[in-house]
């Protein structure tokens, strides 16, 4: 009677998927490392496509990015500079340097982890396994134009509001953790100002502890 062999790890749309989590094809990382400096702007909307692709395993991948993105603007000349290669080095150390996006265990409980820049907001979302914490998802994107004019106190309070929404999926009906910048919640807490009682409400049908 023949016998099937399970297989260890599977490779599926770029990624290797395992009994451990999931982490990004070696041989598409290989070839991400081993582009070209963008020479025009279809050079560039490949590369940021491919990085892009692979964005869940990097974290604050939007403010490592924005130098690159900003070419991509109307009406700004396209020209690379030592902004842009430090970003696309930093992307590419980044990505040969990826974890394991360990699967998400509903039996435990999750650590929300939020942090804020006057570029972008940024989350990782994690779960412990003893004492060793393991990363199930990061998630960033940068300011929208309003927001670039919100105080950095603000600015945290925001990633958290925004990063609890990103993760809904995960947390919603559960109780977790909020692990951010004490200041951020000293002001949200206390503040009367439109812009905290905005996110206290968008707060209200979580259940955490910070």
């Amino acid at each position: 009677m023949n016998q099937t062999r399970p297989y260890q790890e599977l490779q599926f749309l770029g990624h290797v998927v395992g009994k451990e989590g999931i982490k990004p094809d070696s041989e598409k990382i290989d070839k991400i490392v081993n582009y070209p400096i963008p020479a025009n702007i279809c050079d560039l909307r490949g590369v940021l496509g491919l990085f892009s692709y692979y964005r869940c395993f990097i974290k604050n991948f939007s403010q490592l990015a924005d130098p690159m993105y900003e070419l991509l603007k109307k009406d700004v000349v396209y020209k690379w500079t030592e902004t842009q290669q430090r970003a696309f080095e930093i992307l590419k150390t980044k990505l040969t340097q990826a974890p394991i996006v360990r699967y998400p265990d509903f039996e435990k409980p999750f650590l929300l982890y939020t942090d804020a820049s006057l570029i972008g907001i940024g989350a990782v979302l994690a779960q412990k396994d003893g004492k060793d914490e393991y990363v199930v998802a990061y998630a960033s994107r940068t300011l929208a134009p309003a927001e670039k004019n919100y105080a950095i106190t603000e600015l945290e309070c925001l990633a958290i509001i925004w990063a609890v929404k990103y993760f809904r999926h995960y947390l919603f009906g559960i109780h977790f953790t909020i692990i951010t910048d004490h200041s951020a919640l000293k002001w949200l807490l206390n503040s009367s100002s439109e812009t905290a009682n905005r996110l206290i409400r968008k707060m209200e049908n979580n259940s955490f502890r910070i």
